[in-house]
């Protein structure tokens, strides 16, 4: 039952339209909770809107009578970003889903936000030669990617989605229509509201609309995967390789048991070994066989224990997919437990220190360690799980998570290279940035939203 008056729900019912209101508890809960395993909230209603003039009406609404809101995509977050801990409205972006303009002579396509990663790039394969680089795995929605600033296993090369974006329309918590950026590649005119936006997880504004840079699809590339002795052999080839000035498209470490689980799957045929994905695309095949070649040199002088190239688009694909899929194959693995999913980053010269002692922390507490990662930007991921009937086991799975967020800060990193803030990881806002900056944001926070009903209680933590 919505504790929303019926005033407004018949105010929201004339803005998108009566079937494009839901208070139905299937609604309701399907928008309870996102992928991670932070407590679900049920929001008290589920808008549809489809358009701007629809979400500027909406969010007058909501400030108006102080109601929380919510902008929702595809649902992918992993930290509970989207969360209604609050309860409130839920702006489902599903019919704001349009591709509004390519243009392919400069690189540019302009997209609501609820268009889906995938959906978007298979447009653009076939019709333009063209790309959106930033690739988190899952099929998200390109307004969650950049309240996110998601990234990925394509960020070594092409940067995260700030990286990525000219431009944005977004409404502002009273419903003022804003515009920030342009479509010119080179913009100093100004604040940096773009900027400001991106990553901001829906705290500050609804993206409705975004201008987006484009790469073309690489004419050639060379693939591989390589085995090594242990993870700190396979790191120091990291290191080596970006030091050549290589320039990999790709560069991902990944656990045995990952490349085991793989090859049981797939029958990929991979060595069953701490191993490094690596990629090479440009324009011409004899510059990525060579960037391969000399990669290939190094991790054997870095003691590899085996090399597996790929032939062929089908093959590259296969193995790209099998990257993607590790997050869902560590869950099939243990069905039941609760997963503490920890991302951090840290300069490159450091990720041996920090994995290492992850590692060592781990073995300390009897808990089974699996990192892995973009390596070639020091950005690492790792799954703790545990059995929620083992008070015990969630308490070292919180500590380790701690541990590993902490020394990430002492290596001069941050607690999140890409999945962001969320519900899980204000404690270590202060910590990283300062009580000053933090108090910083808060006031950017009031001056854009001073009712706080912009995805309430996340990213900042709670003032005393």
């Amino acid at each position: 039952m919505t504790s929303i008056s019926a005033d407004l729900l018949d105010a929201l019912a004339a803005i998108v339209g009566a079937d494009q209101v839901s208070t139905t508890a299937a609604d309701r809960d399907l928008h309870s909770h996102d992928e991670s395993d932070h407590e679900a909230v049920l929001p008290d209603v589920v808008v549809f809107p489809g358009s701007t003039e629809d979400v500027s009406k909406i969010a007058a609404r909501a400030s108006e009578h102080l109601i929380p809101i919510v902008g929702w995509g595809a649902g992918t977050s992993v930290d509970g970003h989207t969360i209604p801990v609050r309860g409130g409205i839920v702006v489902d972006f599903r019919r704001m889903n349009r591709i509004l303009a390519v243009h392919p002579q400069d690189f540019q396509a302009e997209v609501q936000p609820g268009v889906l990663r995938l959906d978007l790039e298979d447009h653009l394969s076939k019709h333009h030669g063209l790309f959106f680089p930033p690739d988190p795995g899952a099929n998200a929605s390109i307004g969650g990617m950049l309240t996110n600033n998601a990234a990925g296993v394509r960020a070594l090369r092409y940067g995260s989605a700030a990286a990525n974006v000219l431009g944005l329309e977004v409404v502002l918590a009273d419903g003022t229509i804003i515009k920030t950026g342009s479509r010119s590649i080179k913009q100093s005119a100004g604040y940096n509201l773009t900027q400001l936006f991106v990553g901001s997880e829906g705290t500050l504004g609804l993206i409705t609309a975004a201008t987006l840079k484009l790469a073309p699809i690489p004419e050639h590339f060379a693939t591989a995967t390589i085995a090594f002795p242990d993870v700190t052999a396979a790191v120091h080839t990291v290191h080596a390789v970006m030091g050549m000035g290589l320039e990999p498209a790709a560069l991902e470490l990944l656990h045995a048991d990952h490349i085991q689980w793989m090859n049981e799957e797939a029958d990929a045929g991979f060595t069953v070994a701490p191993s490094l994905m690596v990629e090479f695309t440009g324009a011409s095949a004899p510059m990525v066989a060579e960037a391969m070649a000399t990669t290939r040199q190094l991790a054997e002088t870095n003691g590899s224990t085996g090399f597996s190239g790929t032939s062929g688009l089908a093959a590259r694909n296969a193995m790209w997919r099998l990257r993607h899929g590790t997050r869902e194959r560590s869950r099939r693995r243990f069905p039941g437990h609760k997963w503490i999913s920890m991302d951090a980053s840290v300069p490159i010269s450091k990720l041996p220190e920090l994995i290492s002692y992850c590692e060592e922390r781990c073995r300390e507490r009897g808990q089974e360690s699996r990192v892995i990662g973009h390596a070639g930007d020091g950005n690492i991921h790792m799954g703790l799980h545990y059995d929620p009937a083992d008070p015990s086991a969630a308490e070292a799975a919180i500590a380790t998570g701690h541990d590993l967020i902490t020394k990430a800060i002492e290596l001069g990193g941050t607690c999140s290279g890409e999945h962001g803030i969320g519900l899980g990881k204000k404690q270590y806002m202060v910590p990283e940035h300062g009580a000053g900056a933090v108090a910083t944001m808060w006031a950017i926070k009031r001056a854009l939203d001073p009712n706080d009903i912009l995805n309430p209680g996340k990213v900042l933590p709670d003032l005393p």
